[in-house]
């Protein structure tokens, strides 16, 4: 089997993934007048969140899978309260988005093994389950997946460097036309589109174009290669640098760090892998597990500053020991390397910003960055009190509680299950962007 009809047709399982999970969420998000800021927008990406508004959207099929996903992996604890599923089904979603990101690039080749390839698409097909597709689509797959194991793949991946793609079709500006070639309809140059796949038809070739957010089978007559913009502005060094800075500021890259000279601390290079980890990863979530004294704190605080350069970053809690609470060891650390201020809290005020945040609907300004000893976290402050004296708990919060980022100190501390800190975090990871 040729690869650009595996790329074609994986290409056509994504789209239709798309359009699916776009009806997925429709149906299960929680309804109400604030639905889309709330469950959509607030759960995008910087660059998503952006581009949708920008565009003016409203509705999930005018999102991409990647938004998708984020959104349905951000509101799965919010979906699974109401309707059950379990974690092989929030593993899927985690894996769509390492199967999408490899076909989202693939060109005119397949840079991975037919084993990954396979790999992919039982992801697909599980996926599919997951998202009530039409069975029938699945069991295409599994015929897919048949051909792949049967035929294997007849023609190499085309590298970079190759003179032409195994599939092409030259037109009359010697342009060649391929699997990732940019066109517009001859009827339409405004439009942009991308080519998925090429087969032929009789002695004509079709091109699958993906254009408008859908795909549509075009032929050579009816499509132009797009070309690169001949203009061009002569800029002096100044005008290239603020540029360049506009650029990196409104798209963040993802091998820069723009607090890199933000922190009072000495560079040691191995401290900052776990930051550029983070920034390389479609769900900001971090284990670091490095040995005593080799700088957890200062890692840590080197993610929290990245993150603030990237994003909206209000709400920051550290969770740890209490004789660290004690010590202020965090605290201090904060402060003098990094410049943040957090503030130490007890049982009760808490209990009292708890409170607040019920009244007013958010957190109080002057009680976003707080620090919180594993002891505070009880039953009582999860779940609430009732009675005259009473006081909400962290489960039954409207609105619903949202946290920006959560540190947790010798997470060992709430390793075990039954625990009330362990609840307490698992809680508070569940409605946080970042841990």
């Amino acid at each position: 089997m040729h690869y650009q009809a595996i790329v074609g047709k994986t290409n056509e399982y994504l789209h239709k993934a798309s359009a699916g999970l776009a009806k997925w969420l429709d149906k299960y998000l929680p309804p109400g007048k604030d639905r889309w800021e709330k469950y959509v927008i607030n759960k995008l990406s910087y660059d998503q969140k952006n581009y949708a508004i920008q565009n003016g959207w409203a509705k999930l099929a005018e999102l991409d899978l990647s938004a998708l996903l984020r959104v349905a992996d951000r509101n799965f604890h919010v979906i699974s309260q109401k309707y059950f599923l379990n974690y092989a089904e929030k593993d899927c979603i985690e894996k769509m988005f390492g199967v999408r990101n490899r076909w989202a690039h693939v060109s005119g080749g397949i840079p991975i093994t037919i084993n990954e390839i396979i790999s992919d698409l039982e992801t697909l097909r599980f996926f599919y389950g997951q998202i009530d597709i039409d069975p029938q689509v699945k069991n295409d797959i599994a015929c897919f997946i048949n051909h792949i194991k049967t035929e294997g793949i007849t023609d190499k991946p085309v590298s970079a460097k190759a003179e032409k793609p195994v599939i092409e079709q030259r037109i009359e500006n010697q342009q060649v036309l391929g699997i990732g070639s940019i066109v517009h309809p001859t009827s339409d140059p405004s439009k942009r589109g991308m080519i998925q796949s090429v087969s032929n038809i009789g002695n004509e070739q079709q091109y699958t174009v993906f254009i408008d957010g859908v795909l549509k089978n075009l032929f050579a007559s009816q499509i132009e290669m797009e070309l690169p913009r001949p203009d061009k502005e002569i800029a002096d060094v100044s005008d290239l640098l603020i540029s360049l800075t506009a650029k990196l500021i409104n798209c963040p890259s993802s091998s820069s760090l723009y607090s890199l000279n933000s922190s009072r601390i000495d560079f040691v290079p191995y401290q900052f892998r776990p930051v550029l980890k983070l920034i390389k990863s479609e769900t900001p979530r971090l284990l670091i597990a490095d040995s005593v004294g080799v700088g957890k704190t200062i890692e840590a605080g080197l993610i929290l500053k990245e993150m603030k350069f990237r994003m909206s970053l209000e709400t920051v809690f550290i969770i740890c020991p209490k004789p660290l609470v004690a010590e202020r060891k965090w605290e201090l650390e904060m402060k003098e390397k990094f410049g943040e201020v957090f503030e130490a809290v007890n049982g009760d005020l808490l209990r009292q910003i708890i409170k607040d945040y019920q009244r007013d609907g958010g957190w109080d300004d002057r009680h976003k960055h707080l620090i919180i000893p594993y002891s505070i976290l009880t039953n009582d402050l999860l779940n609430g009190v009732n009675g005259r004296n009473g006081h909400p708990g962290l489960v039954n919060l409207i609105p619903e509680l949202s946290v920006d980022m959560l540190i947790v100190d010798e997470a060992h501390h709430a390793r075990n299950t039954p625990a009330q800190a362990y609840k307490a975090v698992k809680f508070l990871c569940e409605h946080t962007g970042a841990a």
